[in-house]
């Protein structure tokens, strides 16, 4: 191929005229060498970077656990009448819990053992109230057997 001028398109190389083929070549091969190492170089201050990023990573992880510690010697030590406290609190809590729960059960136990004790009034009511409908009903029965006794006596006696 050849460019407008008639020079072939092969000897130009980003606006630089190359006499002959050889000339450019080298040329690109120039390039190509320098581009390599400014690779090779962009590789090594990327590895660099990311191991000082590393390091400083681990450093601050280092840190940041000693600071964890501190904090928690610290609290711990400022709070330990506290804590002391809270563990005396939340004993008493369990034990009142415990307690509220057998409380509960007890009154289930109550309630139903009511309920025994209404239906036992209840039957005994209505076996009182049979006893007094027996009584009445005996004592009617034993008059009406009086008086027939005495009508009985009086049709003997005429």
């Amino acid at each position: 191929m050849k460019a407008e001028s008639g020079i072939p398109d092969a000897l130009i190389h980003h606006g630089k005229f190359f006499k002959t083929e050889k000339g450019f070549a080298s040329h690109r091969e120039r390039l190509y060498s320098k581009l390599l190492k400014q690779a090779e170089q962009y590789d090594q201050d990327y590895l660099t970077l990311i191991n000082e990023m590393s390091a400083i990573d681990i450093k601050l992880t280092v840190i940041r656990m000693q600071m964890m510690n501190e904090i928690e010697a610290l609290h711990s030590a400022e709070h330990q009448p506290l804590k002391a406290k809270m563990m005396a609190v939340d004993t008493q809590l369990y034990s009142h819990s415990r307690q509220v729960e057998k409380i509960s059960k007890d009154i289930e136990r109550i309630k139903v053992l009511k309920d025994r004790l209404i239906e036992i009034q209840l039957k005994k009511d209505d076996i009182r109230a049979k006893k007094v409908i027996c009584a009445k009903e005996s004592n009617k029965l034993t008059h009406e057997i009086k008086t027939l006794s005495k009508r009985k006596e009086k049709m003997l006696i005429m």
